[in-house]
């Protein structure tokens, strides 16, 4: 038997309703037949006839449907199904045959369908549909609104509040009788059969309230709290839930608390700190300041590891301790400088060099004047960070070497690594964007010189890569004040470079870059007004009070500046002239 995949296509009049057509090709006992059913709610008229061989007149079908053709079914909007009894009349010779029909209409839409078909004749005419035949097709539908899928949906959802009505009735009796688990279960039940509607959602509320109520008179605060949270959730308005559920609260975050008191007896700081932190998630509100306790905890839990001599656990929870309440640790400064110092000085000694010059840089920075005492210990092992990375061939290690002479006292070897390291990156700005912090100890240097070179290195980062370095503005800041010319300068123009790309990680010192446009060196007035023109055009205002300075430099004898201060009057003056 030949496959047939064969589609005709037509429409029905948008003026009509309740009415459909049908269209396709069958196929039955090897010949192919095209037919057209138009229906009027449940009776259809139609004619079939051959698609090829003898040219006949059509064979005229009249039909009874037991479902309107593309009615719905539970199966919901994307399947759907019609059957129908007919016969097919040939009024020339006066012959009729009976046959069954079957629709499957598989529905994209309310008004179209892709439908198969299956029909049995019975009886015999000639060059007429007879015995077997199935095809497909495409139907289209006008239906009154009474058998639209929008109205089933509408019946079906009555019909099911309806049911989860009776089931709701089962469950409040169970309720009464205080079956709470049996209630429960009728309530979801009815939740289930109608999700919209609201009743049982309010009396699986009270269930669960009760529920909550009975573990509590059973002293089981911990299994009450959740019964009391999906009570919250479902019926915040029950009485007397909202006591209920403080009080489960309290009981269960004092237990927590407790359990933290006795391990903190036993000194057992781990189990401690977990069993407050259990009593805080349950219980926000409890009467105790979470981050000062927290704070404490990990400041002695620190205290303990460091008498102990594991410096680096002690660095871990005194630093755990500073994110919660930085006093406990700033009053014991020493104590965290002296885990700082030895965890650094074991990371070193374990050939974890960058780890440990790290711990003592931070040592240096809690606690400068132990500089001379730990400066042997840094140049140490940044010339040994320096070899390791030279075998390597990167590049950074010149970097590292100027830092190890830097902590040796070595000016000039300082400078002629600083160098080279400043070299690498104007060519290739990138290698220098994960050391500004180490850029920046450099340039503490006491030498002018040095401090240039490192300044001159970050700017040439934040020329190409501005927001890698802003968050160092504040540090970067007092270096515009520096007695040297080109420290001035190279400080400047990077935050000219960084206003570029954010103005609002510079707008906090506006009057202090200000201060410097009538500075003896023409680069350091050029880098301040750019600096402030880059604000101007991004934020006017916060700079219009400085146009009289500006307007002194539009004589300034160099070009740039006079260029910077007619851009930075003109962005102020087009904001005047926009208002």
């Amino acid at each position: 038997m030949n496959a047939l995949i064969f589609l005709f296509l037509t429409t029905t009049s948008p003026l009509l309703t309740g009415y459909s057509v049908h269209t396709g090709l069958v196929e039955g006992k090897n010949e192919l037949y095209g037919f057209a059913i138009g229906s009027f709610g449940q009776f259809g008229v139609g004619f079939w006839r051959k698609v090829y061989g003898e040219k006949t007149n059509p064979s005229f079908a009249f039909e009874f449907t037991s479902l309107n053709v593309g009615d719905t079914t539970d199966y919901g909007r994307s399947l759907s199904y019609s059957m129908g009894i007919g016969i097919f009349g040939d009024f020339k010779v006066m012959k009729f045959t009976p046959y069954v029909a079957f629709y499957l209409h598989f529905l994209p839409s309310e008004k179209f369908g892709l439908t198969f078909t299956l029909h049995y004749a019975w009886g015999y005419m000639d060059n007429r549909p007879h015995g077997l035949a199935f095809g497909t097709g495409v139907t289209f539908f006008g239906q009154p609104k009474e058998y639209s899928l929008e109205k089933h949906r509408e019946l079906e959802k009555k019909r099911r509040r309806e049911l989860a009505e009776k089931v709701v009735q089962k469950g409040i009796e169970k309720l009464k009788n205080m079956e709470i688990d049996s209630a429960i279960l009728y309530f979801e039940y009815a939740i289930k059969l109608s999700p919209e509607y609201e009743r049982p959602y309010k009396l699986l509320g009270e269930a669960h309230l009760h529920k909550g109520i009975d573990y509590m008179n059973n002293q089981m605060p911990d299994s009450a709290l959740p019964e009391f949270a999906l009570a919250m959730k479902l019926n915040p308005q029950l009485p007397y839930l909202q006591d209920w559920y403080k009080l489960a609260l309290e009981k269960v975050a004092g237990r927590y608390f407790k359990e933290g008191q006795r391990y903190l007896a036993e000194k057992d700081y781990g189990n401690a700190i977990k069993q407050f932190k259990k009593a805080f998630e349950v219980d926000s509100t409890y009467p105790v300041n979470r981050d000062s306790l927290l704070a404490q905890l990990y400041f002695e839990w620190g205290m303990t590891e460091l008498d102990s001599g594991d410096y680096e656990s002690a660095v871990r929870h005194f630093e755990k301790s500073m994110k919660y309440d930085s006093s406990f640790v700033l009053q014991h400064r020493d104590e965290l400088v002296s885990a700082y110092l030895n965890s650094g000085i074991d990371m070193i000694s374990s050939g974890k060099l960058e780890d440990g010059i790290n711990r003592l840089e931070q040592a240096i920075d809690l606690a400068p004047e132990l500089s001379d005492s730990v400066k042997g210990q840094l140049a140490g092992a940044y010339f040994d960070y320096g070899f390791s990375l030279s075998s390597s061939d990167k590049p950074e290690a010149h970097l590292m070497f100027a830092l190890g002479h830097f902590y040796s006292d070595d000016r000039e070897h300082t400078l002629e690594e600083l160098r080279k390291f400043y070299d690498q990156v104007n060519q290739t700005p990138e290698l220098g964007r994960p050391y500004i912090k180490a850029l920046l100890r450099l340039s503490t240097s006491d030498e002018p010189v040095v401090r240039g070179a490192a300044l001159s290195a970050i700017e040439a980062v934040a020329k190409a890569y501005p927001n890698d370095v802003k968050r160092f503005v504040p540090e970067l800041i007092p270096f515009m004040d520096d007695p040297d010319a080109t420290c001035r300068y190279e400080a400047l123009l990077t935050i000219s470079w960084i206003a570029r790309a954010d103005h609002r990680a510079v707008t906090p010192y506006i009057d202090r870059i200000a201060a410097h446009l009538h500075d003896d060196t023409p680069d350091i007035r050029f880098a301040a007004i750019t600096t402030l023109a880059s604000i101007a055009k991004k934020a006017p205002k916060l700079v219009s009070h400085l146009t009289d300075q500006v307007q002194d430099l539009l004589n300034d004898p160099d070009d740039y500046v006079r260029s910077g201060a007619e851009e930075f009057m003109a962005a102020v003056k087009n904001s005047g002239s926009e208002k």
